[in-house]
């Protein structure tokens, strides 16, 4: 079924909506959220809110890019559950992940308001934008969708060496980048 259908369903409020959803979708979802979690009953619970959410948003609101749209808040919602269980300790990768982008750069700036963030949000994207796709591709299913470095290995077909050369590399000129438009990295 084609995302505008899903769409369709959901505005509607229709269960045949979820349905669909989760047949399209629910193993993308769970894999987000067991990235991020690293553990699958925590995982389970947060594809069951990513439909809960979508379910209360639409309507009224009717995103024009549906899977990432989507894609956006299963994340949110793992990342919650993620601080949420933080006093578990029960470990995962994507505390690794947080700090690789905290050491160069998401850990170094404070925002006073919504519109600070939103201006780093938009040079971020424009950096990626100008990304060959490879390294793009590599970059967002890192830190958006928080693959481990073993599986973009595979993914890529190189070794884990290359793949953490790759990312230290591109989180570089992305600091670079933003130090070019005013945000300014001081080393530690």
């Amino acid at each position: 079924m084609e995302d505008s259908e899903i769409l369709d369903l959901l505005y509607i409020h229709s269960e045949n909506g979820l349905g669909q959803l989760s047949d399209k979708y629910g193993k993308l979802i769970l894999s987000i959220a067991f990235n991020v979690l690293n553990d699958y009953s925590d995982a389970e619970e947060c594809v069951n809110d990513t439909y809960m959410k979508m379910w209360n948003i639409i309507p009224p609101y009717r995103p024009q890019h549906f899977r990432p749209f989507l894609c956006k808040i299963a994340r949110q919602i793992s990342i919650d559950k993620y601080r949420q269980s933080q006093t578990r300790q029960k470990g995962s990768g994507f505390k690794v992940l947080l700090s690789e982008l905290e050491n160069d750069i998401a850990d170094k700036y404070s925002f006073d308001d919504e519109t600070d963030s939103r201006i780093l949000s938009d040079y971020i994207n424009a950096y990626i934008s100008s990304l060959k796709i490879e390294s793009r591709v590599l970059f967002i299913r890192r830190y958006f969708f928080a693959e481990s470095v073993k599986d973009l290995a595979k993914r890529f077909e190189i070794s884990e060496s290359n793949v953490g050369i790759k990312l230290f590399r591109i989180r570089n000129d992305l600091k670079k980048y933003l130090e070019k438009r005013g945000y300014h990295i001081e080393n530690e």
